[in-house]
């Protein structure tokens, strides 16, 4: 079933004490695919393009960020982030979206370091979150990001370090997912 999208439909009854934005599908590694419970139809759905046997879990930390293309607020559905205004709008280039880095280091919880240019090196970003760091040069593509999908460098735009949203947040293990007709990121960590 590679490469086919299926969207899977499952009729749940959630509890009033159950935050339905805290609800997603994992697959049987635990994966978090995604999904959302619409309480009129009584369904939680969810897309996938892989065969397998799914869960529809409750996660109290999920951070569920929605962005519009349009907007300078990152709001968390699951309220596990306060909703971050940001003073700058993302910034498209292509088909990527570019954001403050401030602004996607907090609303995935990752910690930054900045490393001064020097006569051989740009300057560099870090982001830490757990175990794992994200070393990025501005104006620079590297071929070991390149290597794990980065297409677009991390520049500073109007004195903004701006990053290129997807390929941070998959990074660190987030899902991410644009809604054409709503013209909205959803973030799922």
């Amino acid at each position: 079933m590679t490469g086919q999208s299926l969207t899977i439909a499952i009729p749940l009854n959630p509890t009033d004490d159950i935050d339905i934005h805290k609800l997603v599908a994992v697959d049987e590694n635990g994966n978090i695919i995604g999904g959302t419970f619409d309480p009129e139809t009584g369904l939680f759905t969810f897309d996938t393009d892989v065969a397998g046997d799914f869960q529809i879990v409750y996660i109290p930390t999920l951070r569920r960020l929605t962005l519009g293309l349009d907007s300078f607020t990152i709001i968390d559905l699951a309220g596990n982030v306060s909703p971050i205004t940001m003073d700058v709008l993302p910034v498209f280039q292509g088909e990527r979206t570019l954001l403050p880095l401030r602004f996607v280091a907090y609303a995935l919880g990752a910690t930054i370091d900045y490393t001064p240019a020097t006569v051989t090196s740009p300057l560099t970003v870090s982001l830490t979150l757990g175990n794992h760091t994200l070393i990025i040069p501005i104006d620079t593509l590297t071929p070991e990001l390149t290597e794990l999908g980065m297409d677009i460098p991390a520049q500073i735009i109007d004195g903004r370090t701006m990053v290129p949203l997807r390929f941070v947040a998959e990074f660190f293990g987030a899902v991410v997912t644009w809604d054409e007709d709503a013209r909205t990121i959803e973030i799922l960590k």
